[in-house]
């Protein structure tokens, strides 16, 4: 995980009980009692679950067009993405939580030279993946922060009035 942690500040995310001398399991940087983990994502888990965290998954992109004005100029984009980042790291286990199996984010400038937000998401293969987004994005305080973030700088033009989250593409498999 490589943090320090006071001992009464080490605990489950997932309960909020401290984690002490007692087994834990480290998930995207965040420790889970085991108990709590195998609740989420283990054995003990719903069946649903079970076969979300083992099963197929299927990746998916997601190209956000950033507004340099919203964002207050290029200059801003290094704040933008330290709070992109701290924000996404509070949402990460709610996303995970209701269906979105991982998500990874990348920053670039497309060649018109606007900044541009890469998501890359995975989520179970029989999953409706934009549904299923849109849905974790409104039912937590986490995930809706996050996702008012993105929104506040998305340059909804170029997205031609759609939401940043509607752009969501099943990533192409290779031909192997």
């Amino acid at each position: 995980m490589g943090r320090f942690h006071h001992v009464q500040c080490f605990v489950c995310v997932h309960c909020k009980v401290q984690i002490g001398g007692r087994r834990f399991v480290a998930l995207d940087g965040e420790p889970y009692l085991e108990g709590c983990y195998h609740k989420l994502f283990g054995g003990s888990a719903p069946a649903d679950v079970q076969a979300a965290v083992g099963g197929m998954r299927r990746r998916y992109a997601i190209a956000v067009p950033l507004s340099l004005p919203s964002l207050g100029g290029e200059q801003a984009l290094p704040a933008f993405r330290a709070s992109h980042h701290r924000l996404l790291g509070s949402a990460r286990r709610e996303l995970r939580e209701r269906g979105v199996l991982d998500v990874h984010t990348f920053f670039s400038v497309a060649l018109s030279g606007m900044p541009m937000l890469l998501l890359g998401l995975s989520f179970r293969d029989d999953a409706d993946a934009q549904a299923e987004l849109q849905a974790a994005l409104e039912q937590s305080r986490p995930c809706v922060e996050w996702s008012q973030h993105i929104s506040a700088v998305h340059d909804r033009a170029r997205s031609r009035g759609q939401p940043w989250w509607a752009a969501i593409t099943p990533e192409q498999q290779s031909e192997e």
